[in-house]
């Protein structure tokens, strides 16, 4: 008999996970607002509708493009294929082209934070799903956002373990602490 109650525990906690998560894929996503435009357009993010009780989602959209806006400040100064992906984001966040997504999705059965677009388009999941089961702070958002952006800047195609490993690379390098 426990194992029976078990089981339907099981399934009910997991149905409510699939309802929950399929109307999560159906909210609209949130477009970062412009930088430059015209007169006043501030930059900003649109505000995400967080979970619950999600302490990762208590960040307001102005930390994130600030926190965005410092990177992209940071990869310049380092030059070279830092400062080509940081042009990237930097692109990417002037015209509007970052989205941020409320949860991580399914891209061909895989779970995907971020996924960039050979048009510059970036998106980023916000949070990993609307139960909270794990957290993403901010850095981990602006971490997807410049993998993505140096996947475009380098033409690297996504998708393959070794491909993913060098693009990570380089984002490692660039943000290690210059001396």
């Amino acid at each position: 008999m426990d194992s029976f109650r078990r089981a339907f525990q099981c399934a009910a906690a997991l149905a409510a996970a699939l309802s929950a998560t399929a109307c999560a894929s159906h909210r609209s996503p949130q477009v970062i607002a412009p930088m430059r435009g015209p007169p006043g357009i501030v930059p900003a993010i649109a505000p995400v509708s967080p979970g619950p009780s999600s302490p990762a989602s208590s960040e307001s959209p102005d930390e994130l493009t600030a926190a965005i806006e410092a990177r992209i400040a940071d990869l310049k100064t380092r030059g070279g294929e830092c400062e080509e992906f940081g042009a990237v984001l930097e692109t990417a966040l002037a015209t509007g082209h970052i989205t941020i997504r409320p949860y991580m999705w399914r891209v061909d059965g895989n779970l995907a934070s971020a996924q960039a677009e050979s048009s510059g388009e970036l998106t980023i999941a916000r949070d990993i799903d609307v139960l909270n089961v794990g957290v993403r702070r901010v850095d981990d958002v602006l971490r997807s956002a410049e993998h993505e952006a140096a996947h475009i800047a380098l033409r690297i195609p996504s998708g393959d373990r070794s491909r993913e490993a060098r693009v990570d690379e380089w984002v490692n390098s660039c943000r290690k602490v210059q001396k």
